[in-house]
Parts: structure tokens; sequence; C-alpha cells
């Protein structure tokens, strides 16, 4: 058993965006953040398997905002924005040619930039359906197959799950209130296919194989079914 551990702190400076979209850029000063995460590490080599769980906290300060919590313009916000939670990683290898892995993310987040205002928060007209942070899923799951059809041919299957997420509502809400939004949970499923042969790769690639409708951003949508193929040469 393998034990990790590791604290950081860090700045961002604004972007230019940031810098020229802003109608005060003199007064906009870097973010910072702090960040701790502990974890372990386990391999059963004879039963082939392993798996990494990690507990992660990181903090924000000084945050940029350009949505309406600022007046539409980038401005640093007071509150502290934190995200905390776990990672697992898994990975199973019952034969030579089976291979199944497994992440998993829960994800508790607070964003104190738009909750901790008085004018919006929850003390007031109910603009915000709830605390997170918008567009980050408290639940996120991703499982994988890959088998070895032959030593030259794989075949691989991803599917990927999203809990419901916080999102930030414009002008084509219902009234223009600018209401926050929920977008869905969603399940994407991928297959794909590849070809090894000398120096060659050829892949075949169904993405989103049963045309899942969803999206990530409000009024955004994701890209629908899709096929891709083509070869590449390996150095």
């Amino acid at each position: 058993m393998t034990f990790k551990s590791s604290y950081g702190t860090g700045i961002k400076f604004p972007s230019l965006y940031e810098y020229y979209k802003s109608s005060e850029p003199s007064s906009l000063v870097a973010e910072k953040g702090r960040s701790f995460d502990f974890g372990i590490q386990k391999n059963f080599t004879d039963k082939g398997l392993n798996f990494d769980l990690t507990f992660f906290n990181h903090k924000y300060e000084d945050t940029i905002e350009g949505w309406k919590s600022s007046s539409w313009t980038p401005k640093n916000r007071p509150g502290v924005v934190r995200t905390r939670g776990i990672e697992l990683s898994s990975q199973y290898k019952p034969t030579k040619d089976l291979n199944f892995n497994m992440g998993y993310t829960y994800n508790s987040t607070y964003d104190g930039a738009d909750f901790d205002d008085p004018d919006l928060g929850p003390g007031s007209a109910g603009d915000f359906t709830n605390s997170q942070i918008v567009r980050i899923p408290r639940h996120l799951l991703n499982i994988g197959i890959n088998y070895n059809i032959t030593n030259n041919t794989i075949l691989g299957w991803k599917t990927k799950w999203s809990d419901t997420v916080r999102d930030y509502g414009n002008i084509n809400n219902a009234g223009g209130s600018f209401r926050d939004v929920r977008l869905k949970s969603y399940t994407v499923s991928d297959l794909d296919l590849s070809f090894h042969f000398e120096n060659y790769k050829a892949f075949l690639s169904l993405t989103n194989l049963f045309d899942e409708k969803y999206s990530q951003a409000n009024q955004f949508s994701a890209p629908e079914r899709a096929l891709t193929f083509g070869f590449n040469k390996i150095y």
C-alpha cells in the first residue's frame, strides 16, 4: 500500500479578456488558491486489481467573476470558493485480454462569490437554485472495458454518467429573470475499434452511441451521435 499527499498554493492573473472586458481593469488582482490532497494506492497483483482513492480540498479567494454578481463585468469577488471531495479509480484485469476500469468523483462545491452576495444569494429574490459552482456535477462516474479480440485488434467501450448541475440563466429565461437553471443528468457511451498492423494503426469510433440529448452548458447542446474513422503511422 502506498500513501500520498500534497499541499500547494497558487495564483492566477487576470486574462486579457477579463482585463479588457472589465470596467475597472486597474482594480483587478490575481486570484489566490490553496489546495491539499491525501490518498492511498493499493495493488493486488495476484488478482489483477488495483485502486487509488484520493481526498482533495481546494479553496480560492478573490475570484474574478463576470456574471450577475459583478454587474456583468469582470471583477474580483469577496466570497470564498471551495471544492472538496473524493476521487476513486480502479482497474481490474481478470485475463490478459480483458480489462475493466472505473473512475468516480464526488465533488462538494461552494460558490461564495455568488452565494454570499446579500443582494443575490439565498436572502434575495431566489435567483440561485443552490450554492454549487456552475457546471460541476456532484457525482461523476466513468466506466470502461477493453477487450483484445486478437493481438492486433482492440475493442473498447466507455460510458460516462454525470449528475445534474447548476448553471447561469440568461435573457431567454421565462420573463427574462436570469434565474439559475438546472441541467439534466446524462449518460453517454462510446464504442471504439482499433487495428494495429506493422507501423500503422487504423481506428473506428462511434461516439454518443445512443444519441443522448444533453447539455454541459445552458443552451449549448453537446454533440450527437457521430462516426469517425482513420489511420495513422506509429513512429
